[in-house]
């Protein structure tokens, strides 16, 4: 199942919750996936940080790769949220990467949101760059 081009809230089905659970992964025990839906909302957003969370605290991963691709700007109430919890998992993480496949003010924007001017966040066009900045 693909994540649509709608909000998910309260209201999903336990299909849609799997799903969106689906798209928050480990990939060879050092990396955190986040794939971000078309669509944000608080519910959403919850279930799948609460994901990378346990993915975290479970494996001792300490990169996240986030995918932005076709994903909505945030509202100030969502940006809140991303800055919140980016701020409680500085210290686990040692590097953010994220990738739009959009151009470099696009990116800029997307990083202020992420993570401000931190020197643990890097902004990409692409999966593989952004998997590069890792630097494993």
């Amino acid at each position: 199942m693909e994540a649509e081009e709608k909000k998910y809230g309260p209201d999903s089905t336990p299909e849609e919750i799997e799903m969106l659970l689906s798209r928050v992964y480990l990939i060879d025990d050092k990396i955190v996936y986040y794939n971000e839906p078309p669509m944000l909302d608080l519910f959403q957003m919850e279930l799948m940080w609460n994901k990378a969370k346990q993915l975290f605290k479970e494996s001792g991963a300490k990169y996240f790769l986030v995918n932005l691709v076709g994903c909505q700007r945030p509202d100030s109430e969502q940006r809140d949220f991303l800055r919140k919890e980016f701020k409680e998992m500085g210290e686990r993480i040692e590097h953010v990467s994220c990738y739009t496949e959009r151009n470099f003010l696009t990116n800029m924007m997307a990083k202020f949101v992420v993570g401000g001017t931190s020197d643990k966040t890097s902004m990409h066009r692409t999966k593989e760059e952004a998997m590069k900045a890792f630097k494993l």
